[in-house]
């Protein structure tokens, strides 16, 4: 909507109706507005009304807003996010920050566990002593550890133990195979 067609909606009633339908026929809808914001003041006098209406939309409708200064801006917004939808998407990582403290990259990397934030790794390693020992103790241990309970231990062995659907199968036959 440009700003001139987004305040005639709010004054004659029609954009709470968009709302509705924007929200019903779409999965993830978004409102894009076009043009200079700083202009509101211009085309109303009540520009209090026109920002009760926007928060509304976001904050009722839950329907986020995204604004383009004009129709190339617009039409660019639009084109990225077409791509976006037709790319696929690999699993989320968490990168583990350089760093040359190794408390921290210890607590990094128990905290890539699932289940597992910052205080319950402190508690892992005030048990266990080193992220080895963690990954190698028993469901039971890790059941003890105040936070994780045998549901969360239960989770982290089979991620541990899980084959990854990455790991490549070698053909190569080794002198004891032959």
């Amino acid at each position: 909507k440009t700003i001139s067609d987004l305040i005639s909606s709010v004054f004659d009633g029609r954009l709470f109706d968009q709302c509705n339908r924007l929200k019903d026929n779409y999965q993830f809808p978004i409102l894009l507005i076009e043009g200079n914001l700083d202009e509101i003041e211009k085309l109303t006098e009540n520009w209090l009304v026109f920002y009760g209406a926007i928060s509304s939309i976001v904050i009722d409708f839950k329907i986020p807003i995204i604004p383009t200064p004009n129709a190339y801006h617009t039409a660019k917004l639009l084109a990225s996010m077409c791509s976006r939808k037709n790319a696929t998407k690999g699993p989320f990582i968490k990168k583990i920050k350089k760093s040359n403290d190794l408390q921290k990259q210890q607590l990094s990397v128990l905290c890539s566990l699932p289940g597992v934030g910052e205080k319950t790794a402190i508690r892992m390693l005030e048990k266990f002593g080193t992220p080895l020992k963690a990954f190698s103790s028993s469901t039971t241990e890790l059941s003890k550890i105040s936070g994780l309970g045998e549901t969360r231990a239960k989770k982290i062995k089979k991620m541990l133990q899980m084959q990854s659907k990455h790991l490549k199968k070698n053909s190569q036959k080794t002198l004891h195979d032959a």
